[in-house]
């Protein structure tokens, strides 16, 4: 046999090879999706079964986020500063880690946690069809802090909105501001907290969705809170801070029923209540 008929023959064999081993491995990721969907059907049914209204449409099809951490760096957030303030910027160290930037517009002042605050008095009026929520969005914006609107409210005249920051689309529960916008142009950011530097993906595989169900079924009921329906789902991010600069994203569910607002680590499985369900939405006003 020529050596040339030799070598198409080998390379036949590799491709068929392969092509078994795409089709074995394809067939074996379908049948893991069919095993989840039917176990997260299961413990949906558990959960209904035990007098507890659940929309099974309401439920993750899967864990869609990973824990991270972030890193506060300060040359990133002088950026950012000048981005909201002008590019003049005095940056004074406050002491334990607090810096506060001042300039034309204004000034802002950022703590290690993640705590800031900030008045400008350099903003353009609005324009006529631009709304104070629209704006108040892209002033966070400028420093690169990703938010949606939670509520908004006209207060002694002013407008009052509150803001959660959000990654990816996912919002992080920890991180909101409020954001006031005076009759004279001035804007104001007060109890805000926000994302430090970059986050990035660290070690942790989260618990199945079933797996979630059950923890969550189990540990309402371990809590003895009375309620008929889980109305809500949210996968978002907890966020703790060492005070060093050091942010750890922790996902988790926040669950709303009936009667209360939880959230599930979606890495241990644990439950706990959280505070006004009212200050921890999720659903963006329109």
């Amino acid at each position: 046999m020529e050596v040339s008929k030799l070598k198409n023959i080998v390379i036949v064999i590799l491709v068929l090879l392969n092509l078994f081993l795409l089709i074995l491995s394809g067939g074996r990721r379908v049948q893991d999706v069919r095993n989840r969907e039917q176990a997260r059907h299961a413990a949906v049914e558990v959960i209904k079964n035990g007098g507890v209204k659940l929309d099974e449409q309401i439920v993750p099809a899967k864990m869609e986020l990973a824990p991270r951490t972030a890193e506060r760096d300060l040359k990133a957030e002088l950026l950012q500063a000048r981005a909201l303030l002008g590019d003049e910027v005095d940056m004074q160290a406050k002491g334990g880690e607090v810096y506060r930037y001042t300039g034309d517009a204004g000034w802002l002042q950022v703590h290690s946690t993640g705590q800031y605050s900030a008045h400008l008095t350099g903003e353009p009026p609005l324009a006529e069809n631009e709304r104070a929520q629209e704006r108040a969005v892209a002033l966070l914006a400028r420093m690169d802090v990703e938010s949606r609107v939670v509520e908004s409210r006209r207060e002694d005249g002013q407008e009052v909105i509150l803001l959660q920051q959000t990654l990816d689309g996912a919002p992080l529960l920890d991180c909101q501001a409020t954001v006031t916008y005076t009759q004279q142009g001035e804007w104001s950011v007060s109890g805000g907290r926000r994302l430090l530097g970059q986050a990035e993906q660290t070690g942790g595989d989260p618990i199945t969705v079933a797996t979630a169900l059950m923890r969550l079924y189990n540990g309402l009921n371990d809590m003895g809170d009375v309620y008929n329906a889980i109305t809500g789902i949210t996968q978002a991010y907890s966020i703790s801070s060492e005070g060093t600069g050091t942010m750890r994203l922790t996902p988790v569910w926040q669950v709303e029923t009936d009667t209360g607002t939880y959230r599930l680590d979606t890495l241990t499985g644990g439950l706990t209540r959280t505070g006004d369900p009212a200050r921890q939405a999720t659903e963006p006003v329109e």
